[in-house]
């Protein structure tokens, strides 16, 4: 059983952290951080971004185009790196900034994969008052040795 855990935690810890930045209530609502005004305030949304096709194909995206950086491979290197972005209103992603690395290129691997699998429109904007809005995200991607 803990190979079977280990195979799959990355994916896990990308399904437990994913909407970092916009968190659901109990009201059916998600509080986000929306660019209002140029500043990026928590706010109270309906509908926040979301990838096409789903949380799913995001990680079957993810997995698909990541590499281990042979640096850290070679040098045992594991962790988590989290990288922010904004999704634009009209669906495309940019300003995509390591917030945390582990080092030895994970996260330029991080930051690259993303880039990658985001290039043109790749999001539902989220909307405040059914108008699109943007919104600022995190995702953490967790690098782990087998």
């Amino acid at each position: 059983m803990k190979h079977f855990l280990e195979c799959f935690l990355p994916t896990l810890f990308i399904v437990c952290f994913l909407q970092v930045g916009c968190t659901k209530d109990q009201t059916e609502t998600f509080d986000c951080l929306v660019e209002i005004n140029g500043v990026f305030e928590l706010t109270e949304i309906t509908t926040p971004a979301e990838f096409i096709g789903g949380q799913d194909a995001l990680f079957e995206s993810i997995a698909k185009e990541i590499s281990y950086p042979p640096e850290a491979r070679e040098n045992g290197i594991e962790g988590t790196v989290i990288l922010q972005y904004e999704v634009t209103s009209i669906g495309t992603v940019e300003n995509i900034v390591i917030l945390e690395d582990i080092g030895e290129g994970c996260g330029e691997e991080a930051r690259r994969t993303l880039e990658v699998i985001t290039e043109g429109v790749s999001f539902h904007p989220a909307e405040l008052n059914r108008v699109p809005v943007k919104v600022r995200k995190e995702l953490p991607i967790k690098f782990i040795l087998n």
